[in-house]
C-alpha cells in the first residue's frame, strides 16, 4: 500500500503531493526507518512484523492532516479495489504485472484516529458518496481533523483481505509504536547472533616519510596526527550488513494460517512449514544457501518443503518464482544444488524420494 501524507485533501496528481525528504533526516536500522517529510514538515516513522507493518505520522500543530493511498504506483495494474470499512479502517486489493505477470495483494488497514472525512478516485476523480471503487487508476485521500500523531497498522496477504485481517490481528494487535520496534529489533537481534565475531584487521603502521633528495635538511611542515579508525569494528559493521542482507530475502508468501497462493494461482495450506516466494535461486545457491544450511536449518527446511509444494502442483521444481509466477530467469535449475547440499549436511525432515524424482523431472 503505497501512503502518502499530504495538505490539500483533493490533490491526486503524484507532482502536486509529493514531498522531498533529506538524508541527513533519515534514520536506518533493521526493524526502524524514520525521515522527516520536507515539504510538510511531518516525521514520519515506520517498522514492521513478518506480515503487518504500522505507519506513525506526526503531523506537529496541524489543522488537518491527509493521507493518500496511491494504488496506480509503480508497476502495470490488472485490477485493483478499495473499500472504507468503517471511520477507522480500509482494505484493499492490487494485482498487477511487471517481472511477475500476476502479482496480488490484499491488505487491511487500521487507523489509531477516526477519520473525518475520505474520498476515493478513480481515474483521478473522486467518487463522491461512494464507499468502494473498483478499477485500474483507484486512489483514496483519508482527512484528521487536528491529527497530532497518527498511526496505521496494515497487513497483507496474497489470499484475501480476511487473511490479511487475520495476519494484522495476530502480529500487531494494537498501535503499541515502541513494543513493535522492540520485538523487531529483537527478531533481527536473534537473526544476526547465529553468528558472533570478534576482532578484525589490525591498525595501520605508521608510514614513514618517503625519501626525497630533494626534501634533504629542508624543514618539513608539521604533520596533523590523525587517529586510525577502530578497525576492528569497520571490518564487523561490513560482515554483519552482509549477514543482515542474507536474511533479506526469501520472502514469506504464506499468511498466519498457512495459506497461500501458489503459481498455479489457487490457494493452497502450507501444513508445517512456511511457504516462500522471491527465490533467487541462482544468486544463492553458490554461498548464501550453504550458509543457511548450517545456521538457519529450520528456513532451509521450509526452503525445500516449498520447492516441493511447487513441483507437486506445477511438475517442476522452481527456478525463479516470484508472487504466483515462475520467472523461468536464468538456464538451469538451482534448487537442485540447494536441495543436495542441504541433504549432505543432515537436513533430512523432508520427502528425500520426493525431492529425488522430482530433481529427474528437472
Amino acid at each position: 500500500m503505497r501512503c502518502t501524507v499530504y495538505a490539500n485533501h483533493r490533490r491526486t496528481e503524484i507532482k502536486e503531493r509529493r514531498s522531498g525528504f533529506k538524508k541527513k533526516n533519515e534514520n536506518a536500522s533493521p526493524g526502524y526507518y524514520h525521515t522527516l517529510l520536507d515539504k510538510y514538515n511531518i516525521n514520519v516513522e515506520l517498522t514492521a512484523t513478518l506480515r503487518a507493518g504500522i505507519h506513525r505520522y506526526d503531523y506537529k500543530d496541524a489543522k488537518e492532516g491527509n493521507i493518500i493511498i496511491d494504488l496506480l504506483h509503480r508497476d502495470e495494474v490488472l485490477d485493483s479495489w478499495i473499500e472504507v470499512v468503517s471511520d477507522h479502517e480500509i482494505r484493499g486489493y492490487r494485482k498487477s504485472r511487471s517481472w511477475a505477470t500476476e502479482q496480488p495483494v490484499y491488505f487491511y488497514a487500521k487507523f489509531s484516529k477516526p477519520f473525518t472525512s475520505y474520498g476515493i478516485a478513480l481515474n483521478d476523480a473522486v467518487q463522491d458518496s461512494k464507499k468502494r471503487v473498483e478499477g485500474k487508476n483507484v486512489k483514496m485521500y483519508i482527512r484528521f481533523n487536528n491529527p497530532g500523531i497518527v498511526s496505521a497498522r496494515v497487513g497483507i496477504s496474497a489470499v484475501s483481505a480476511e487473511g490479511a485481517l487475520k495476519n494484522l490481528e495476530a502480529e500487531m494487535p494494537d498501535f503499541d509504536f515502541k513494543k513493535i520496534v522492540k520485538s523487531a529489533r529483537q527478531a533481527w537481534n536473534d537473526e544476526l547472533n547465529k553468528i558472533q565475531v570478534e576482532g578484525g584487521a589490525p591498525s595501520k603502521s605508521s608510514q614513514s616519510q618517503p625519501y626525497s633528495p630533494y626534501l634533504y635538511n629542508r624543514p618539513q611542515p608539521k604533520q596533523k596526527k590523525v587517529e586510525d579508525p577502530d578497525y576492528g569494528k569497520v571490518k564487523q559493521t561490513i560482515f554483519y550488513t552482509a549477514l543482515y542482507h542474507c536474511f533479506s530475502a526469501p520472502s514469506i508468501y504464506s499468511d498466519v494460517d498457512g495459506q497461500y497462493r501458489g503459481l498455479d494461482q489457487k490457494v493452497h495450506t502450507a501444513n508445517g512449514f512456511t511457504y516462500y516466494t522471491a527465490l533467487s535461486l541462482w544468486d544463492t545457491y553458490r554461498a548464501e544457501n550453504p550458509l543457511l544450511n548450517i545456521i538457519d536449518k529450520k528456513r532451509t527446511l521450509d526452503f525445500i518443503k516449498t520447492f516441493l509444494a511447487i513441483y507437486e502442483q506445477g511438475g517442476l521444481l522452481p527456478i525463479w518464482p516470484l508472487a504466483t509466477t515462475e520467472t523461468y530467469c536464468m538456464v538451469g535449475n538451482h534448487s537442485i544444488p540447494v536441495i543436495v547440499d542441504a541433504y549432505a549436511k543432515g537436513i533430512r525432515n523432508f520427502n528425500a524420494e520426493e525431492a529425488f524424482t522430482a530433481m529427474k523431472a528437472a
